[in-house]
Order: structure tokens, then C-alpha cells, then sequence
């Protein structure tokens, strides 16, 4: 079997070495085990930065966070990394909420939240939604309450809005 790749603007064809089931070698292996390290690393590295930048820098925690990235990790899955925005609208709400709490808690502690950079508090609130569960399951609730609204059937509020 083989395949083909491009290389330079030009396309080859090139042999599919590995199979389901394939034994490796100890080369090999490393070699999977880099990539597979590599991958863990630059998924991982925006949450550590995150938590670093909102204060909040507890490697305990992020060690299970890793430990539990890593188990759940299969190679050729795309996997949302924690510096893009959230397409999930539970995790986008969820952010969203965050961010009003802390912007709530500066108000409170007398600082305009305007005064402190977007990416501080952003960071911050990445940082809750993933250490504070409520805010997730709010979210989990306010969104599932709007998905419920939207499909409600207004078939008799439209015909009595046509009167």
C-alpha cells in the first residue's frame, strides 16, 4: 500500500510503513513517544501560561489537569486547545460567566475593570471555569433552558402576531 504526499510543490507516492498492529522497534517507539510528549506539550503549555498570568500558578492541580489530558489523549483526534475560544456554547457561557464574576469582585474591590487587560482577565476566568465547577454547570442550565425556548413550538404566537 501506499500513499501520496507532496513535497516541494511535487506530488509522490510513498509506502504506508505502519499498520494497525504493527510491532515497533525501541527507535520507534521513542520516536511515537517524542511526538506523543511534543503533542501533550504544546496542547498543555496555554493552560500553564494561563494559570501563571492569572496568579493562580498551582502545579498540583495542573499535574492531575495533565495527567488526565494525557490519559483521554489519542493521537490523529483534534483536540481543542485551552488557548482557543470555546465553540461548545456551555464552555463559552461558562467563560462568559467567569468573566462577569471577576469583573463583579473588581468593581467591589474599587478597580475599573476597564483599567485591567482583557488577556489578565480572560486569563483569570479560563482559569475559574476550569477550577470552579459552578460555573460550568450554570452555564450547563442557562444554555440548556435557551436551547429549550428555541424549540418550543410558537406556530400559535406567530398566527395570533399576524392578526
Amino acid at each position: 500500500m501506499s500513499e501520496e504526499i507532496t513535497i516541494a510543490g511535487h506530488a509522490f507516492r510513498v509506502p504506508l510503513r505502519y499498520e494497525e498492529g504493527h510491532e515497533l522497534n525501541a527507535k520507534e517507539a521513542a520516536a511515537l513517544n517524542q511526538t506523543y510528549h511534543d503533542n501533550l506539550r504544546n496542547c498543555f503549555a496555554p493552560r500553564v501560561k494561563a494559570a501563571r498570568e492569572s496568579g493562580n500558578l498551582d502545579l498540583v492541580m495542573l499535574q492531575k489537569q495533565l495527567d488526565n489530558y494525557a490519559q483521554a489523549y489519542t493521537f490523529g483526534s483534534r483536540q481543542r486547545r485551552i488557548d482557543q475560544r470555546p465553540t461548545d456554547p456551555v464552555a463559552k457561557k461558562a467563560l462568559e460567566l467567569a468573566r462577569t464574576a471577576i469583573e463583579r469582585q473588581l468593581r467591589q474591590k474599587g478597580i475599573d475593570p476597564k483599567s485591567v487587560e482583557t488577556a489578565t482577565i480572560t486569563a483569570k476566568a479560563k482559569w475559574a471555569v476550569l477550577n470552579r465547577p459552578h460555573f460550568m454547570e450554570e452555564a450547563r442550565i442557562k444554555v440548556h433552558a435557551a436551547q429549550a425556548i428555541a424549540q418550543e413550538d410558537l406556530t400559535d404566537f406567530m398566527w395570533r402576531a399576524a392578526e
